[in-house]
């Protein structure tokens, strides 16, 4: 049961971000199938590549393993629903995204402000019941989660896993080729129980 809401939670936050990145329903649809198959491991977010190119223009290659059973005729719709130039579905089932850099930041912005709220959420999922706020640095790399409790028995592991899904998210988007995150744990006495950092590792 564990294992299985596991999944669940982590297929919930897959598709926030996939719906945040602008992409098809039907990329989404085919995605989900595709998670929620035990043989399947979702592809890292870091494999995203951003290049400035001529004229204020930048692309942005989505790998293949979120645009799995999108046809180029949706990826056309959704260009010009959304305003980019181009969305390129490629030989090896990669989209490449051409769009204006004032889109790209558009996108960015809105990544970065629905991520926040989504992070927000997380201390309302009662698999965290004991957890009451996350605060967020600008970056989007350092986290200070807040408990209601003493924070005995409190385990981070998994709630560490979900900040890192939403940071290397917002890193991939950027273009970035890793990302490494700080988490503070302070208990309802507002002492530091638990802290944890990529660079020390």
């Amino acid at each position: 049961m564990k294992e299985g809401f596991a999944k669940y939670r982590k297929l919930i936050i897959l598709l926030i971000l996939l719906g945040l990145a602008m992409l098809t329903y039907v990329i989404i649809d085919n995605y989900e199938q595709r998670l929620i198959a035990d043989s399947y491991k979702p592809v890292s977010l870091s494999s995203c590549s951003l290049t400035a190119i001529d004229n204020d223009m930048v692309k942005l290659v989505i790998p293949a393993d979120y645009v799995y059973g999108a046809t180029q005729e949706q990826l056309n719709d959704t260009a010009k629903m959304q305003g980019y130039d181009s969305i390129t579905l490629g030989d090896d089932n990669t989209a490449t995204y051409i769009m204006t850099q004032e889109k790209y930041d558009e996108m960015i912005s809105v990544l970065d402000e629905k991520s926040r709220a989504s992070v927000q959420a997380l201390s309302k999922n009662t698999d965290y019941s004991s957890v009451s706020s996350i605060e967020i640095n600008e970056d989007f790399n350092g986290y200070i989660v807040k408990l209601s409790t003493d924070g005995s028995g409190f385990k981070a592991t998994e709630l560490i896993a979900d900040l890192r899904s939403y940071s290397n998210m917002i890193d991939a988007f950027k273009g970035n080729t890793s990302s490494t995150i700080t988490v503070s744990i302070i208990n309802i006495n507002n002492k530091v129980i638990a802290t944890y950092d990529d660079t020390k590792q």
